[in-house]
């Protein structure tokens, strides 16, 4: 491929999603037949938009990839399983790796939470904690795109991250997703080891409250300080790229100005030096 095969990075607006995440879904779709010609036309990206795993593409990338693989699909096969049985936890960008050396549970949740911006633009995750259960609840708009099966890769992948890296998977107590299952409800039963519902109100991983206190065996104070000041980087250039330079100045001159009680809107424009109807 040449420089010819790259779409304009330039050109791509709105949310975006880690690349690693298409790169991962990519690899699949290749490798149940689907050929590259099938993906671009598919995404509208060209073969070397996935190559850097650090790049931010569109964000109904991933859905488009999913719709593309169930056409090729088994209608009782859950590919979304299939996949997340051996896809590398570096498809969340470093984030699985570094939850290891968190204290406990909890730190390692956190630690995802705070920065799932470094996933996905629109990811919200959050951890509601009632009674006995914890529950880690994410949603994106674009599960309504593809039926939810980007989201049931993810959550996959993140109950392997619990039993593999961070070793506390007996926390898990079970899994729900908003939407109707893809294929047989063995399959998720098999995969997950824990019941599986579906139809409900949110997506979540209900995890016993008291495992969240629970120390991660390969726990390290100071490398996990020097991965949240890494990820506090990654996330800081993230958000300052969804805004323009000017937008940013124009932001940091009200808040400034707001701090002695200025805010009238020409004051602000000047000290961004924008005019006030720019502004």
């Amino acid at each position: 491929m040449d420089a010819s095969n790259r779409t304009d990075r330039a050109k791509m607006t709105g949310p975006k999603t880690l690349a690693s995440l298409a790169l991962t879904t990519v690899a699949f779709a290749l490798s149940r037949g689907l050929t590259p010609v099938q993906i671009e036309e598919a995404t509208g990206l060209q073969g070397l938009d996935f190559v850097d795993p650090e790049a931010r593409l569109p964000d109904d990338v991933l859905a488009k990839l999913w719709l593309a693989i169930e056409a090729f699909e088994d209608p009782k096969a859950v590919p979304s399983l299939e996949m997340a049985k051996a896809a590398p936890f570096s498809m969340f960008g470093g984030l699985a790796h570094g939850m290891q050396f968190a204290v406990n549970l909890r730190e390692a949740l956190t630690l995802m939470i705070r920065n799932r911006i470094v996933v996905a633009d629109r990811l919200e995750l959050s951890l509601h904690e009632h009674g006995d259960e914890a529950a880690l609840v994410n949603f994106h708009p674009m599960d309504q795109l593809d039926h939810g099966r980007a989201n049931e890769a993810g959550v996959a992948v993140a109950t392997r991250v619990l039993s593999e890296i961070l070793q506390v998977g007996k926390s898990l107590i079970r899994v729900e997703f908003s939407h109707p299952p893809r294929g047989s409800l063995e399959a998720y039963q098999s995969f997950f080891r824990v019941p599986v519902l579906f139809d409900r109100e949110r997506n979540a991983l209900i995890l016993q409250r008291a495992f969240l206190e629970a120390p991660v065996s390969q726990a390290n104070v100071q490398l996990f300080a020097y991965v949240e000041q890494h990820f506090d980087q990654v996330r800081s250039r993230i958000e300052r790229a969804q805004y323009p330079l000017e937008l940013e100045k124009l932001r940091n001159a009200i808040i400034e100005n707001g701090a002695s009680g200025n805010y009238e809107p020409a004051s602000a424009a000047a000290r961004a030096n924008l005019s006030l109807r720019s502004a």
